[in-house]
């Protein structure tokens, strides 16, 4: 039983903190980012070079199978590359904002539920607080004006006793 409740608290939790954590989605590449052809392949038996910049003048014959950029390719290039962590912090910051302003609309909406819910009880305590009142305002007044019981009772039991007194007087009148 305790393996099942830890297990089922467990998912719970997990479940929890999975639908909280913000996530961002990927969009397609903005119209103006450069793009890179793949590089071709190696010829049999040609040589990897790896990560290799080998600068050349024209006419000039390719050391090893790759990709060419022009010089102004390749200052694209450079700036894209050193432009992406300022582009990422800019998009990392709208997402947030984004994010923040949905919670802000969330929470004022939860906000206003909880003030109208408020009132709404507000309102209806008041209300139950004035039916008590008039409530109470009855009962009192049908106290004030209901005949004191002792005075009921001691004159049901004199008419009872008073009824027993004839019913004697008649049967013994009846049987003389």
């Amino acid at each position: 039983m305790g393996f099942f409740r830890s297990f089922f608290v467990s998912l719970v939790g997990a479940s929890f903190i999975l639908s909280q954590a913000p996530f961002a989605l990927a969009e397609d590449a903005a119209p103006n980012a450069t793009w890179v052809p793949p590089s071709p392949e190696p010829l049999p038996g040609e040589a990897d070079v790896g990560e290799a910049i080998s600068p050349m003048r024209r006419g000039q014959l390719a050391p090893f199978t790759g990709v060419l950029l022009s010089p102004k390719a390749i200052a694209r290039v450079t700036i894209d590359l050193e432009s992406l962590d300022k582009r990422v912090v800019i998009e990392v910051g709208r997402a947030r904002a984004e994010e923040q302003a949905k919670c802000q609309h969330a929470l004022d909406g939860m906000t206003i539920r909880h003030e109208a819910d408020a009132e709404v009880w507000s309102a209806q305590m008041e209300s139950n607080d004035s039916q008590i009142d008039v409530l109470s305002e009855r009962l009192k007044k049908e106290e004030e004006s209901a005949s004191d019981p002792l005075l009921w009772g001691a004159l049901g039991f004199g008419a009872g006793l008073g009824m027993a007194l004839l019913t004697v007087i008649a049967v013994s009148k009846s049987t003389e």
